[in-house]
């Protein structure tokens, strides 16, 4: 795996997460098609080349996994690496053969460096260690930064436009609870959860993720839904004060 990849497929359903990844990769000097689902990911894989695949493992319609074995199918693609990124930890052994790896999101530069540097086997052995969170702050600007690399005028504005693309989120998850929907509350939690934790909000994204887990049990507490809602104003607010 020492190739250094040049051409990046990138998979990812949520607007913000993938906001961030393109940058993040862009800035570094990789040439990166973005696409937001597995249809559109199989449709670009068959119209040109790619060197490295990196997809979100859990999406609406079609998984990571179906990404990993209709792209394997194509000719060519047998032995291209693929990253799976997740904010959910997996085990290795679930990986389906030894050109594919993983990463936990949200994922810091230095990450993507070796990734980009051909230093895919390192990231087998790496585990989540949880988010580390410094104070009370909405928006943890070292996360912010492992991320995003230097806040620049340029990544400023574009942070600025997260609490806009992350609200629908905010309405599906009020919504799903609403209807007791908990199967696609689940989901809509996931995804703000990846979308907070992609902007250093790791208070919010932590919320999400308490949410998640009680939406996947069909039963959430009386007082998380006013949580979410409450420390969303706080991001909002803090972001328009970077």
């Amino acid at each position: 795996m020492s190739k250094k990849p040049t051409h990046i497929l990138l998979v990812e359903d949520t607007d913000s997460v993938r906001s961030v990844l393109t940058r993040q990769l862009t800035v570094m000097g990789a040439d990166v098609e973005d696409v937001p689902s597995a249809e559109l990911a199989l449709e670009r894989a068959k119209s040109r080349p790619f060197d490295l695949i990196l997809t979100d493992l859990r999406m609406p319609e079609a998984d990571g996994w179906s990404v990993i074995a209709n792209i394997r199918k194509i000719n060519g693609y047998q032995t291209t690496p693929i990253v799976l990124m997740t904010a959910d930890p997996i085990h290795l052994s679930q990986l389906p053969d030894s050109f594919c790896f993983y990463v936990q999101k949200p994922i810091a530069m230095d990450t993507l460096t070796a990734i980009l540097n051909g230093r895919l086997d390192s990231l087998q052995t790496s585990h989540h260690q949880g988010q580390m969170i410094c104070g009370d702050a909405a928006i943890d600007k070292t996360s912010l930064r492992a991320q995003m690399g230097q806040l620049d005028d340029d990544a400023i504005s574009m942070v600025k436009l997260f609490p806009k693309m992350m609200h629908p989120l905010l309405n599906k998850v009020l919504v799903f609870s609403g209807e007791r929907n908990y199967s696609k509350l689940e989901e809509a939690a996931h995804s703000l959860k990846g979308a907070a934790w992609s902007v250093g909000a790791l208070i919010l994204g932590d919320i999400c993720a308490n949410l998640q887990k009680q939406a996947a049990q069909s039963e959430i507490s009386a007082t998380i839904l006013d949580e979410v809602q409450r420390e969303f104003l706080r991001v909002e607010k803090e972001i328009q004060e970077l």
